[in-house]
């Protein structure tokens, strides 16, 4: 278990120096007045924060606060922020940038400054729709004990057009329902898809810790689940935006398969204890005998498709995150199938 997360403490060892975010430039609120929700921005990128912004405050539920933390952009972040002059923005900016490696550690910064009793991590690109905090709202005051809400989602373009929708869900799920669905990769889903009770999420050690952010989402949505399930809205209240400029469309996949040997260790673990109830030990049983499977698919389809031919040559290293020397193979044949079939195409 990861350790609950402290203001101006590190929550990884040898990362002091990097995780100390400055004191900030803050758009002052009252301090007395605790609002219901919190939406945290780490931003790096400004193409689309202004439209991220206005979405947020264009919010018909008003009770929130903005907090924006700048990880030391190259961009001039705090003008575009301070251009808003809305009393419920806080900005704060990081001294150093912690990459795209530690990701999740700005997600704990807006973590950290937040004092809403719930909280949304809404991505630099991603926008809210204006009933987003209203249902959301209504989600909770009908089903006030979970520790974690979710949304289906808008799928929007780089000219903010919609080009689809994520999957609808039941009201309501127990942790195996949720791990199932997602490992059998019958649902999409977003970090900006998922509302916290903020002291449980903190209480639990903040956003899972996992190079580039990748599982990092699912896995803190589980631990939230855990206990209490997870309640669904039918209502897609955020718009999730495809772009060349997303994270995980970029860096090594070195790192992409660092995160899934994280993620494989995380689900190993949750699955060492039994559930009680019959019908939850049955899935907890289908559990065990598919992740195997899922894991070794999931390392093969990412450095197919995330892999350079100089990183699949790599084998020592390779192996030392967990593939065989079968999985390296079938990679291989995988991406020469891939390259034939395009110059057969074009």
């Amino acid at each position: 278990m990861q350790p609950k997360l402290e203001e101006g403490k590190a929550n990884r060892t040898g990362m002091e120096e990097q995780m100390q975010p400055d004191a900030g430039v803050e758009l002052v609120t009252d301090a007395d007045n605790t609002p219901f929700f919190t939406v945290g921005i780490p931003v790096w990128k400004s193409r689309f924060l202004a439209e991220a912004i206005e979405s947020v405050l264009k919010q018909r539920f008003s009770d929130f606060e903005l907090v924006i933390v700048d990880d030391a952009s190259p961009d001039n972040i705090k003008e575009l922020v301070m251009a808003f002059k809305d009393s419920r923005i806080r900005y704060f900016r990081n001294e150093k940038n912690f990459g795209a490696r530690y990701l999740v550690d700005n997600w704990n910064v807006c973590l950290k400054k937040a004092r809403g009793r719930y909280f949304l991590l809404l991505g630099d690109d991603d926008r809210l729709e204006p009933d987003c905090l209203e249902e959301f709202s209504r989600l909770i005051a009908e089903y006030p004990g979970p520790e974690v809400y979710h949304c289906r989602s808008r799928l929007i373009d780089e000219h903010s057009q919609l080009i689809g929708f994520t999957e609808s869900r039941p009201p309501f799920e127990t942790i195996y329902d949720i791990i199932w669905h997602r490992v059998k990769v019958l649902r999409t889903q977003f970090v900006s898809d998922f509302v916290y009770h903020r002291e449980a999420l903190l209480n639990a050690g903040g956003y899972y810790l996992l190079p580039m952010g990748w599982v990092s989402d699912d896995i803190t949505s589980y631990r939230a689940a855990k206990e209490k399930g997870m309640v669904h809205t039918q209502q897609a209240v955020v718009s999730y935006r495809y772009s060349r400029l997303t994270m995980s469309n970029s860096g090594s996949v070195f790192l992409k398969l660092e995160a899934i040997a994280g993620e494989q260790q995380w689900l190993e673990d949750f699955l060492q204890q039994v559930p009680d109830h019959r019908d939850e030990r049955v899935k907890h049983r289908n559990l065990q005998n598919y992740i195997p499977r899922y894991i070794r698919k999931k390392r093969i389809e990412t450095l197919v498709l995330w892999g350079s031919w100089r990183e699949l040559m790599q084998f020592s290293r390779l192996l030392k995150l967990g593939l065989r020397s079968s999985d390296l193979l079938a990679a291989a044949v995988l991406k020469c199938r891939n390259v034939i079939t395009k110059r057969l195409m074009y």
